[in-house]
């Protein structure tokens, strides 16, 4: 069966895709809290800490996320999305996707990222979903093509979490 056109099987694809998620399973924790409050909370890494692992995704990684993942999971204005973003059914699963993806991780400010709270867990969670392929997921990567993480990008990205999760044991480690 042949399609008459590409944009048709485009929206086809759009819509009966399924758009797996970044979580963390192990923690089952929903709510989203804000930087301030993650830095008072027990445990946290200081804002020292922080502030290294800030540098480091400044230089080597938010220009990866800016062209990967910030779509969804940053802030853009109604004049960064897509042309067929007003199509009616699109703009609602447009809108509704980009709420889940800033459920779980919300990357509009730099790190840390709003999330579930832990900053470890949110970069083990993104970890585990890049290795696992699901993000950016496939019914993004069908629409934006180029959109796949390539090695050399997974490596840098995976570096940084190290880096950063080395980091965060050190500061642990002093306490």
């Amino acid at each position: 069966m042949a399609f008459r056109s590409k944009p048709s099987f485009m929206i086809f694809l759009l819509f009966s895709a399924s758009m797996p998620v970044l979580a963390d399973s192990d923690s089952g924790r929903e709510s989203l809290i804000s930087p301030d409050e993650f830095l008072q909370s027990e445990g946290a890494p200081s804002k020292e800490q922080l502030s290294i692992v800030n540098e480091l995704y400044l230089k080597d990684v938010k220009p990866i996320f800016e062209k990967k993942c910030l779509s969804c999971h940053g802030s853009m204005s109604e004049a960064d999305l897509p042309w067929y973003y007003p199509i009616p059914g699109v703009r609602q699963l447009i809108d509704q996707d980009i709420a889940e993806a800033k459920k779980h991780v919300d990357m509009s400010n730099d790190f840390p990222f709003g999330g579930h709270g832990d900053a470890a867990a949110d970069l083990n969670a993104i970890k585990k979903s890049i290795e696992e392929g699901n993000m950016p997921p496939f019914r993004y990567r069908v629409m934006h093509w180029g959109s796949a993480i390539n090695s050399n990008d997974k490596e840098k990205i995976f570096r940084w979490i190290e880096q950063s999760l080395m980091i965060f044991a050190e500061d642990e480690g002093a306490k």
